[in-house]
């Protein structure tokens, strides 16, 4: 069965069999599928909101398919298995990784001590984010990014559902495998389990036969961690965001290991990341777009280092 068709296997069968509407072509571009009761399931094909219907995806919400209580109450059962206490620790941080690099968020009532999210009950909204091959895309770039030699350090960035975490797993999967003359070393760091789509330990996506993978971990401490034990030619990792986790990268840095990155942010909206020191860091910024579909290379920008 294609990869994409798979997340099917996660809805109820009413719910599933409207989904099955959808055109082939739709499909192929189809980004998320969300589902909140009460509500219409909307579609993200291309960037675009759409409305479910049972001839597939359409902007008139007067025919639209309205999810109830009953279809969330079973979706949660199907990605949890029927056993939401094995998977506590994912739910709390508002989303599951699923097999093959799809990404579900989940919303409810939050219970928090200590500004920390305890529990998330009455659970009454789904976002599932779908993972696409976005290899062609990958193409374009990869002689930058490594030159048969060396890795150059690369930021990739882009708003949310632009494609850059499958950007950087197929990175990965590229640099650590065997598909060139010299074998790079590589570590994963997958803070949200979003990179390897680790579950319970086993990746459910290519990351070469040369990479390891610290999943669940904050970046600040698994940077350093992996420095210390791995010893990676490469580092990847996932939407830099805050001062520690840029400090990580400079220690990184500074120990000898190339990094590949990515981070939120908008073309227009590039020299605000100088207060990141983003733009220093990093010899080759990608911009990412959903143009035409999810990691459409926008822009590519060559810095001096």
């Amino acid at each position: 069965m294609d990869k994409n068709l798979e997340i099917l296997e996660y809805f109820p069968a009413e719910l599933k069999n409207v989904l099955k509407n959808i055109s082939e072509k739709d499909f192929c571009f189809l980004n998320e599928i969300n589902v909140t009761a009460g509500q219409p399931v909307t579609l993200r094909i291309k960037g675009k909101y759409f409305f479910l219907c049972n001839t597939g995806a359409t902007l008139d919400y007067t025919n639209a398919f309205y999810a109830n209580k009953e279809h969330i109450n079973r979706i949660f059962e199907i990605i949890t298995h029927s056993s939401a206490y094995a998977y506590k620790r994912f739910i709390n941080e508002g989303f599951l990784t699923l097999p093959e690099g799809h990404r579900v968020g989940i919303c409810g009532t939050c219970i928090t001590d200590k500004n920390e999210v305890v529990n998330l009950s009455h659970i009454n909204s789904f976002c599932f984010r779908i993972s696409h091959n976005i290899k062609g895309n990958i193409d374009i770039v990869i002689d930058d990014i490594f030159d048969g030699n060396s890795v150059k350090n690369t930021i990739i960035i882009s708003p949310p559902g632009c494609g850059k975490t499958t950007f950087l797993r197929t990175v990965a999967g590229y640099l650590a495998g065997f598909n060139k003359n010299k074998i790079i070393k590589c570590s994963v760091i997958d803070e949200r389990f979003e990179i390897a789509s680790c579950n319970f330990g086993t990746s459910f996506t290519n990351m070469g036969v040369s990479s390891s993978v610290i999943s669940g971990c904050k970046k600040s401490i698994a940077i350093p961690m992996v420095v210390r034990s791995m010893t990676p030619d490469v580092i990847l990792t996932d939407e830099l965001a805050t001062k520690d986790d840029i400090e990580a990268i400079m220690y990184a840095r500074a120990s000898g290991c190339k990094i590949i990155a990515t981070s939120h942010g908008l073309n227009e909206h590039l020299n605000e990341l100088k207060d990141f020191k983003i733009a220093e860091l990093f010899e080759i910024i990608v911009i990412l777009s959903s143009i035409g579909g999810p990691g459409n290379v926008e822009k590519i920008i060559y810095g001096e280092k």
